[in-house]
């Protein structure tokens, strides 16, 4: 009878025990046990699956539209764990499985402890964050950033040549229409002569002319670059000044018969 009471009270201790049987979440994971047998202890090794790490490293991409998007998530053991990708906070697949079966524009590779994420012809919609995580307790992911570059697209004005004569106003203008991240724009002269300020280029998007002479007049371009291409995005503007025509005359004594006299007119 005593011991059928010691065992009652037993179960009533453990069922009232409150919070962690264990010391710490972390002695789940502990690879050794002591068990007590009368005056000598044994340790037990037990096998527990470590939580992988990354092999692959973080990246920061700027991707040309029209491009792929390859993201890779590489771990050093994927043995008994899953592979999870989000964009933003929207799931893309679970293992190798794509959630969206309609999205034909992403693919995963698969690869030994791994794979990669592949967006093909990527467009402005495919800029966010991309988050590939395992399926561990502890909290394991690795996150990539994507920024899509967009092609310059730019106009200038006026779009015909700009007929001005000598010491009007004048103003040359680029507009930019599109192009992601924002590209820079300046101004030079087609034939790279100097401009009126005695620079090569201006870093602007407008040049204002308060009196223009007949060195301002000739052929104007406009250079967008955002990094998109090799050679940036351009457009040409043509300004003409009119001006009276200028008489020049030299006389040369080639002897003391001889006298050469040339005239020159500037129009």
């Amino acid at each position: 009878m005593k011991t059928f009471l010691a065992f009652i009270c037993l179960c009533i201790l453990l069922v009232s025990t409150k919070g962690n049987p264990y010391g710490s979440m972390n002695d789940l994971y502990d690879t050794n046990y002591e068990y007590e047998f009368g005056d000598f202890q044994s340790r037990e090794e037990v096998l527990v699956t470590k939580t992988p790490k990354f092999l692959s490293q973080p990246l920061e991409l700027v991707v040309n539209a029209g491009h792929t998007i390859s993201l890779p998530c590489l771990v050093d053991q994927l043995e008994g764990f899953v592979l999870l990708w989000r964009k933003d906070e929207r799931i893309i697949s679970v293992g190798d499985q794509i959630v969206d079966k309609f999205e034909s524009r992403i693919q995963l590779k698969k690869v030994k402890n791994g794979n990669t994420l592949v967006i093909g012809l990527a467009d402005h919609s495919d800029e966010a964050e991309y988050v590939c995580s395992v399926s561990a307790y502890r909290k394991t992911e690795i996150r990539h950033n994507v920024r899509i570059r967009v092609e310059p697209v730019i106009t200038t004005s006026p779009q015909e040549p700009l007929t001005l004569p000598e010491g009007s106003s004048a103003t040359l203008s680029c507009q930019l229409l599109s192009g992601s991240p924002i590209p820079s724009l300046k101004w030079r002269k087609c034939d790279g002569k100097h401009l009126s300020h005695g620079e090569l280029e201006i870093s602007k998007d407008v040049i204002k002319f308060e009196s223009v002479t007949r060195d301002d007049g000739g052929c104007y371009v406009c250079e967008a670059d955002n990094g998109f291409a090799e050679e940036p995005v351009t457009s040409k503007a043509i300004l003409i000044v009119e001006y009276p025509p200028s008489v020049h005359i030299q006389k040369t004594e080639d002897s003391t018969e001889v006298l050469t006299i040339t005239c020159s007119v500037e129009s």
